[in-house]
């Protein structure tokens, strides 16, 4: 009897091969007919959600190996090179038959019975009306496009997103290109509905979203929202002039029309033992606390994970989105002040001598300008027009504000003690008050 020897190749199958052949038998069930139509859908998504494990996991090892040198070729008798080619082959073939699958037999199946999946060009115009209408409430407020540039480095990509890249040019200067990249979510939070401003800086990398509505509602809506932004983001590829510990960074819960902070509080430590338990945040409280003191929201920048330890959570940032500092207070004003002719030096001396109990300001350094960015503590005694005046008055000769610009809404009674005839200068609009949006849903926009 003769032995076969172990050392020949034809004895072998290679490994990555046969799992592209596994995959397909996946396929096949997909393309069978006589399996139940909803059925061949789930076949054909596991398809896709294999592959994806297939390259994350087994080809980034293959590519590492090729990058390192190595050249040693398996038992199969194959190189590196020659194995990642006959993978490049197979999983062209195989995703071509994946759509063909999908296009040529699945959807048409669907539409026969009643589920018809369609493009944008496909719809009429009232089923166009609410798509631009959901995105307007629901989606924009989750994208934050980036722009690559030398001021913007190319953002992280984080693991299992699904990101869209564009190349843009201007108009007026049309050799220039750009790369512009957005992150899609992995999932929509619920209650676009209760959205009253959404106020977004690409400088400051951040977004501000303003939401109001009954308490019960509201917390869920904002639970939504914070899960979706922990799945979607990371803090360690995030870049932007704004002080930030977290990829949700600050919720702030105000009440309207009162001073109680009863309800505020309720719903801050409700979001915030919610979030320590369910998502595994450490959270940081400020407002009043519980043994009767009060904490503002500067302690907890300077202090936390020092000073300080979380609320609740666990007692170190979480190793993608950070941490959350969660209040509960009165109004409060975000407002910011461009200015011209100063250094960043001299623009944050002009920060820092206009700063009181009332009134809290930074002195950055945003794109090719300076700007004061404040926060209006108590706005009904130190409001937009106060922080303007105290900002042109400190201002070195040939410095100037070249524009005002309030970030999320301001209340009714901060607009009713500011000169109407002043608001174009201070960026103010009545449509942007508070309970004017509470109170007129065809108000609530969003703001770029």
């Amino acid at each position: 009897m003769v032995r076969a020897s172990l050392d020949n190749p034809a004895h072998y199958i290679n490994r990555e091969a046969s799992w592209l052949a596994f995959n397909r038998r996946v396929l096949e069930e997909a393309q069978d007919e006589k399996n139940p139509l909803l059925e061949r859908v789930k076949f054909l998504s596991i398809t896709a959600s294999n592959l994806d494990e297939f390259f994350e996991v087994r080809i980034a090892g293959l590519v590492q190996q090729i990058e390192d040198g190595y050249t040693e070729a398996g038992p199969d008798g194959l190189t590196l090179l020659q194995e990642r080619d006959i993978v490049s082959r197979e999983t062209h073939e195989f995703v071509d038959d994946q759509y063909r699958c999908w296009n040529e037999k699945l959807r048409p199946k669907l539409a026969e019975n009643g589920i018809r999946v369609l493009g944008l060009h496909e719809l009429d115009a009232k089923a166009r009306a609410f798509v631009d209408q959901f995105c307007e409430r629901e989606l924009d407020l989750l994208l934050t496009p980036v722009t690559v540039d030398p001021a913007h480095p190319f953002p992280r990509v984080i693991n299992k997103a699904l990101c869209v890249a564009f190349l843009l040019r201007r108009r007026r200067r049309s050799s220039m290109t750009y790369i512009g990249v957005v992150t899609v979510p992995r999932a929509l939070p619920l209650g676009g509905d209760l959205l009253l401003d959404l106020h977004r800086d690409a400088d400051h990398h951040r977004s501000v979203l303003t939401m109001g509505g009954p308490d019960v509602e509201l917390l869920s809506r904002v639970q939504s929202l914070v899960t979706v932004a922990v799945q979607t983001l990371d803090l360690d590829g995030h870049t932007g002039v704004h002080p930030r510990f977290g990829v949700v960074d600050v919720v702030p819960f105000t009440p309207v029309g009162t001073a109680d902070l009863t309800s505020a509080i309720e719903a801050r430590d409700r979001l915030a033992i919610w979030a320590g338990a369910t998502l595994g945040i450490p959270c940081f409280l400020y407002g009043p606390m519980p043994d009767g003191g009060v904490r503002s929201l500067p302690e907890v920048r300077r202090g936390a994970f020092g000073a300080l330890q979380p609320d609740t959570g666990p007692g170190r940032p979480h190793a993608s989105a950070g941490a959350i500092a969660i209040g509960a207070r009165g109004p409060l004003v975000a407002y910011n002040l461009w200015v011209s002719g100063l250094t960043a030096a001299e623009t944050r001396a002009v920060a820092a001598g206009i700063r009181s109990k009332s009134l809290r300001a930074l002195g950055l350094v945003v794109g090719g300008s300076t700007q004061v960015s404040c926060n209006l503590v108590d706005p009904e005694r130190v409001g937009p027009a106060e922080a303007y005046d105290r900002v042109t008055a400190s201002l070195l000769p040939g410095g100037r504000i070249e524009r005002a610009e309030l970030v999320g809404l301001v209340p009714a009674a901060v607009l009713a003690r500011t000169p109407e005839n002043r608001f174009d200068e201070l960026g103010l609009s009545p449509r942007g008050g508070l309970e004017a949006r509470l109170g007129d849903p065809t108000l609530r926009r969003r703001r770029a």
